[in-house]
């Protein structure tokens, strides 16, 4: 069964697990990695669509600001007007962009300005960084590249001290962010022939693109893990449960675990449907996909059990 017949097999209710419960185990597993795959690729498109408005008032918030693009030469990344005045825009997913001028940055940085962001790009004349802010303990991880040639100069997270494992705090961003603004121009701009111009209306499709490449990626890890972990978690019950004395064994291991995978198909596609349209309780994601998941792999197996004899009988025939 190839896998739009056995997605659709899975959406259609118990009564197709019948035939699922069979299938080969490698294909059991591409056709999930498939579904969570697609159903990422439909979050980050949903994610595009959806912020191009907003996308599109900061690339005019952009123009106002830096100018009709980048300029890129000998002299580094450098925008179009007032070169020497570091600025900062608003960005969408509550982002921040902190432009730093060859002449360097402001001393501090309020909490006000960085605290409460997601995220936050660092731009200066010869590196570009990116700041990203873990919900959970609030800690930051940073990453600069050389403009020129993209190669990592610094990744804060990486290192061996162990104050900086879980991320750096708010006062270790700030002085990487500084310390990022008083490097020298690398070497490879000075071979640069010819000057170049990045208008703004690429480098916000980009910056559009990458951010739902981002979502994107974030929700395949994410629902990869639920779903890892739940059927791991699902599985040892199972097993314990068939431990019990006088416990029915009507469905061997075998076919149980194709049917948690399987069952978590047309829960992802639904359940995806909450980040990809921005609906309401979107922060639940965990909790209504491992909810429903639960529910839906209950109501097939009692299913699977209840008319088992039936099936025998038809298989017999």
């Amino acid at each position: 069964m190839n896998f739009f017949k056995a997605f659709f097999a899975a959406c259609r209710g118990p009564a197709s697990f019948v035939d699922l419960r069979r299938q080969a185990g490698w294909r059991v597993i591409v056709h999930l990695i498939l579904t969570i795959l697609l159903s990422s690729i439909c979050i980050g498109i949903g994610r595009y669509c959806a912020l191009k408005y907003f996308w599109a008032q900061a690339e005019q918030q952009f123009v106002e600001i830096f100018g009709n693009g980048i300029a890129v030469g000998k002299n580094g990344m450098l925008p179009e007007k007032d070169v020497d005045i570091s600025r900062r825009q608003e960005l969408p997913y509550n982002g921040l962009l902190l432009y730093i001028s060859p002449k360097g940055a402001e001393k501090n940085y309020s909490d006000e300005t960085l605290e409460v962001r997601n995220f936050i790009l660092v731009w200066t004349p010869g590196y570009a960084a990116i700041a990203l802010r873990n919900r959970e303990n609030g800690r930051w991880s940073f990453a600069a590249s050389d403009a020129a040639q993209g190669e990592l100069v610094s990744r804060m997270v990486q290192q061996n001290d162990g104050s900086l494992k879980n991320g750096l705090t708010l006062d270790e961003l700030r002085k990487e962010i500084l310390s990022l603004a008083a490097l020298p121009l690398p070497e490879n701009f000075k071979n640069f022939k010819e000057s170049g111009f990045i208008p703004a209306q690429s480098l916000f499709k980009m910056l559009r693109g990458s951010m739902a490449a981002v979502n994107g990626g974030a929700y395949f890890r994410l629902t990869f893990f639920l779903v890892v972990f739940g059927a791991f978690a699902y599985m040892m019950i199972f097993f314990l449960a068939e431990l019990f004395p006088g416990a029915e064994k009507k469905i061997s291991s075998a076919e149980m675990w194709k049917i948690v995978l399987y069952a978590a198909c047309p829960v992802i596609a639904v359940v995806n449907c909450f980040p990809m349209l921005q609906l309401p309780f979107e922060s639940w994601y965990e909790k209504i996909f491992l909810v429903a998941w639960i529910i839906y792999i209950n109501i097939i197996k009692r299913w699977l059990e209840r008319n088992s004899e039936l099936i025998e009988n038809q298989e017999k025939q």
